[in-house]
């Protein structure tokens, strides 16, 4: 390979990765915007005074939406939703081949204490669930292409139904 072809392929390869990076942000908005409108309808819906919920973003790949008067059996509701990298090529990649996609998880403060005899099983779409003995907690993984495919009605009800049935 002489040095001029040697010099074509670092311009293509540059243009490659930049066109990536522009392609991949925009990419990664538009996924994050989806998830913010569809998971701030539902959590509008676990709220008392059904008001939109607080968000803080958690940088390009990620959000929290906070609901601070939820309803029962929640006393506060937190989603968070961290998305894979989609603006690098090599990080998008990676996360591909070690099949780590986005995540949808909730916290919820719950009335009360779960019961001593509660079973953190999981059930579709709640792929993780994680009880505090001690204090009224929960911590639930949500399927994240379950998300995408339902209505924030029905992502309400699976948030309020499988966590607080524990």
């Amino acid at each position: 390979m002489d040095q001029g072809t040697g010099v074509l392929l670092v311009f293509a390869l540059a243009f490659l990765f930049v066109g990536w990076y522009i392609v991949g942000g925009f990419w990664q908005r538009r996924t994050a915007n989806a998830y913010l409108r569809t998971l701030g309808l539902a959590a509008q819906q676990l709220s008392e005074s059904t008001s939109m919920p607080r968000v803080r973003w958690l940088g390009q790949a990620g959000f929290q939406l906070t609901v601070d008067d939820a309803v029962a059996p929640f006393t506060k509701v937190a989603i968070v939703t961290l998305l894979m990298p989609r603006e690098a090529l090599a990080l998008w990649l990676a996360a591909l081949l070690r099949r780590r996609g986005d995540s949808v998880v909730v916290r919820a403060d719950l009335r009360e204490k779960p019961r001593a005899d509660a079973s953190p099983a999981a059930t579709a779409p709640i792929r993780e669930v994680s009880l505090s003995r001690t204090s009224p907690n929960v911590i639930a993984a949500i399927d994240p292409g379950w998300v995408r495919t339902h209505a924030p009605a029905d992502i309400a009800a699976a948030i309020r139904t499988r966590t607080a049935s524990r």
